[in-house]
């Protein structure tokens, strides 16, 4: 052993010593649990720093702790999604800089990044800059998250659909522990103990869960032996906790999903079967499903007609709105400050407290960062849908079926942006970018693909 490598093993040894110390500092110091905890965050640190896209599983799979929350400062948390997220973020920094990761530019990123910036200029007059500060900051992560899974293999992708997929079963079976009888009142568009799981709002759940479904299904059906099995089953229990938070954009959302996944030769032989069995089960038990939830969710969606639109409170948002856009003509509100200015054109809900967005993703983002702001979002959408149809334009190429996945669930989830504004929520919009992001890998495997097939 020469010199050199004496001096390396002596440094090692001389680490580990030093760190068995300060941990046994730590357990005497704050107690064993304490001390455990600070062993596993560091192991987590260590691991996401090698390899980022461990950052991502990590990140999406710690989804369902959404409670916990960590304080940084004054109000100011972050869950252990958002923290892992960021930890992500800067890992993946570390690895373009050190050149040990390449990330191919997109434009569906160029798009984004325009959005942010123009956002960023809403810090020289909007009402609640930190607001503002929060969201860039978050929202930037949540970019460079989405350009590292667009790198992704073939295999880092699987896993990262897996974690969706697997998420959604999670906060579903959540759902489904938690939530009490539930009842309809004013015809079904008051509900009552609507399931919320581990977020704050029915519909943010819902969100989450519309993401998963179509993702666990198509990986599920993929997979083999007992990781088959858990995927699939996730996917049933996303379905049933959808039906408990009765959320009627969430539903419809993920119904246009399934249409979606049609295109996929396995999955309407699946369909098919499927609709026969509930078909056969729902006459064998048309008076017990009566009260059963399957009657309140037809029930909820059955005030989706015109006068139920009409009295909806979100009618009367979105005719107001307007005046707000015409009052911030370019730049808007600033970003998160919608809320700042609604009550002054009479938003409101029932008990005076004000909305903080539109119920509607482009008239947000066009109250909140005017008309470059919504030009420059519109411009990301064509983007990821143009991503979106040159991935799947090759229809028989291995990764047709993932692509579809999760184009499903994009177009699922804007459906329901048209009336609600999922990107408020931050583990919303990391799951959002990082299915962006796969959108733009399997644009690039296409491509590579397509190429391979050709020079044959």
């Amino acid at each position: 052993m020469n010199l050199q490598s004496t001096l390396r093993t002596s440094a090692g040894v001389a680490a580990v010593a030093l760190l068995a110390a300060a941990w046994t500092m730590l357990a005497y110091a704050a107690g064993p649990p304490m001390a455990l905890a600070a062993l596993v965050s560091a192991g987590v640190v260590v691991a996401v720093m090698w390899q980022p896209m461990v950052g991502v599983y990590l990140g999406l799979l710690s989804i369902p702790l959404e409670l916990l929350s960590f304080r940084v400062g004054g109000s100011f948390g972050l869950s252990p999604s958002e923290l892992l997220f960021l930890l992500t973020a800067a890992a993946t920094a570390f690895h373009v800089a050190a050149r040990s990761r390449t990330i191919t530019p997109s434009p569906v990123f160029g798009w984004f990044l325009a959005l942010l910036l123009v956002g960023l200029l809403g810090l020289t007059f909007a009402e609640d800059t930190f607001v503002i500060v929060r969201i860039v900051l978050m929202w930037s992560a949540f970019l460079t998250v989405a350009a590292l899974v667009s790198s992704g293999t073939p295999e880092e992708l699987e896993r990262v659909l897996r974690a969706v997929g697997l998420t959604g079963g999670i906060v579903g079976l959540i759902a489904l522990a938690t939530t009490g009888d539930q009842q309809l009142m004013a015809g079904g568009v008051i509900a009552s103990n609507r399931a919320e799981a581990t977020f704050a709002h029915p519909n943010v759940l819902a969100f989450c869960l519309q993401m998963s479904i179509p993702v666990a299904l198509v990986t599920g059906m993929r997979a083999r032996g007992l990781m088959k099995v858990v995927l699939l089953a996730a996917a049933a229990i996303a379905v049933a906790g959808l039906a408990l938070t009765l959320s009627r954009g969430g539903i419809v959302g993920a119904g246009i999903s399934l249409a979606v996944l049609l295109a996929w030769a396995p999955f309407r032989r699946y369909a098919g079967a499927i609709l026969l069995v509930l078909s056969l089960f729902a006459l064998a038990n048309l008076g017990s499903l009566h009260d059963s939830s399957a009657s309140l969710v037809a029930q909820r969606l059955g005030t989706l007609n015109s006068e139920g639109i009409r009295d909806n409170p979100r009618t009367k948002i979105w005719r107001a709105t307007p005046d707000i856009i015409a009052d911030y003509p370019f730049l808007g509100t600033g970003m998160g400050n919608f809320g700042e200015v609604s009550p002054r054109y009479g938003i409101r809900d029932l008990g005076g407290f004000a909305y903080d967005h539109a119920h509607n993703i482009v008239l947000t983002f066009a109250a909140e960062t005017g008309l470059i702001g919504v030009f420059l979002f519109l411009g990301f959408v064509f983007a990821v849908a143009r991503a979106g149809m040159r991935a799947l334009r090759a229809g028989d190429w291995p990764g047709f079926a993932p692509a579809l996945a999760v184009a499903a669930s994009l177009v699922g989830l804007f459906v329901t942006s048209l009336g609600e504004y999922p990107p408020r929520t931050n583990v919303i919009m990391a799951m959002i970018m990082v299915l962006v992001g796969s959108l733009v890998a399997y644009e690039r495997l296409a491509s590579e693909w397509s190429g391979r097939q050709t020079s044959l």
